[in-house]
């Protein structure tokens, strides 16, 4: 006769606590720091902070300087040279693929004359960029979903599945409604505007995309309730929750689902708001984690010894931030403080797009590098670096 599972009686509310850094650090950075982007808004939406200076904020003291925190823990690294070699020298390949797609773009230009099809490749390239900037941060906060499943040894994959798919629908869901109900964001997709609305009519057009809107809305309304259902199932299976896990959720779906209905109506460069409200968030956590793993492994006194500018950086907190800001100075910062005469560059759109495609190498750099990073399963020194138990297969 088989055994009865145990009742919630027999099994308390949630997991023990094991926290990824410490108790007060994940709460302060990796839970609590999407309170930072609720400050943000708040002064945004005030009129105390215009869009621009919202960007120009987090451009350079959160955004930038997060891509560097990669870069301390990879191509400052011997260590993951020797490990990871082939993976470091294939991510520079990224750098190409802006000014290549442009540059096929403005052949088939010259080829094709005033073609608007050219311009959709321009268009699509970006869309792309924005595309992949945005679910690298849905994949950050699954990450840390994983991490801390991974931290109780909760490796059950359907489980794992469903939250994966959970969270990817619940953050991208409001910003798909607010992408189809905006006449702004509408002209941004590729082929749209200049295709599909003179061919069906604009009125019909928007028609279609303001119910399709709804639709995302309910659905993600629909994601919420099937998770909530699933944590009571789970909990009537006698089991007991994963607070840690639960936290995230309730820190980054509410974050942006508030800012995607925020912008829905917005246009220009207050639209574009959405990206540093949401993503700073994700800079914090980022931030908090590469700075404890650094710490952890390049204080050790072999690895000071290995890679003495890792444990340098990691030794100093002053020094990390001052590095962190000269690397977005040197890089995506750029475009913000007169290097390049980009209002010079507008007047001919194609010289100015190359440029721009090129320098987003530097975040298609950050996103292909750190989703190879951090999977716990498969890489015994990060385990040992974050203090994980051996993972069950």
């Amino acid at each position: 006769m088989s055994e009865s599972p145990p009742s919630t009686a027999d099994t308390p509310l949630f997991l023990p606590s094991r926290w990824l850094i410490s108790r007060r650090m994940d709460l302060a950075f990796l839970v609590g720091s999407a309170a930072l982007s609720y400050a943000l808004l708040a002064l945004w939406k005030s009129g105390l902070l215009s869009g621009y200076h919202l960007m120009l904020l987090w451009i350079f003291v959160f955004h930038g300087p997060h891509f560097f925190a990669t870069m301390s823990r990879t191509f400052l690294d011997p260590e993951e040279w020797r490990e990871r070699g082939a993976v470091l020298r294939r991510s520079l390949l990224w750098f190409l693929f802006g000014p290549a797609c442009l540059l096929v773009a403005l052949a088939a230009r010259r080829w094709l004359g005033e073609d608007p099809r050219s311009n959709d490749v321009v268009m699509a390239f970006f869309a792309f960029a924005a595309w992949w900037a945005y679910h690298h941060v849905v994949k950050q906060h699954f990450g840390f979903m994983a991490l801390y499943r991974a931290r109780q040894r909760e490796f059950e994959r359907r489980e794992l599945a469903w939250h994966r798919r959970y969270i990817v629908a619940s953050l991208w869901l409001p910003m798909v409604a607010t992408i189809l109900e905006s006449p702004y964001w509408l002209e941004q997709v590729p082929g749209l505007a200049k295709r599909v609305a003179p061919a069906i009519g604009p009125e019909r057009l928007f028609g279609w995309t303001l119910q399709a809107s709804q639709v995302a809305l309910w659905s993600f309304w629909i994601v919420q309730g099937l998770y909530v259902l699933a944590l009571v199932r789970r909990r009537l299976a006698g089991r007991s929750l994963n607070l840690q896990e639960n936290l995230i959720v309730l820190a980054c779906v509410p974050l942006h689902y508030v800012v995607a209905r925020s912008v829905s109506q917005m246009s220009g460069f207050d639209a574009y708001a959405v990206v540093p409200l949401v993503t700073t968030f994700h800079n914090l956590q980022y931030h908090a984690l590469v700075w404890s793993y650094n710490r952890a492994k390049y204080l050790a006194p072999q690895a000071a010894q290995t890679s003495p500018v890792s444990a340098l950086l990691a030794r100093q907190l002053p020094l990390y931030v001052l590095a962190g800001l000269a690397y977005t100075c040197a890089t995506i910062g750029v475009e913000y403080f007169g290097l390049y005469d980009f209002a010079a560059l507008a007047r001919e759109q194609w010289p100015h797009h190359v440029v721009a495609s090129a320098i987003w190498g530097w975040s298609f750099l950050h996103y292909y590098l750190d989703g190879k990073l951090w999977h716990v399963q498969s890489d015994a020194n990060l385990r040992r670096v974050l203090g994980f138990e051996a993972a069950r297969t």
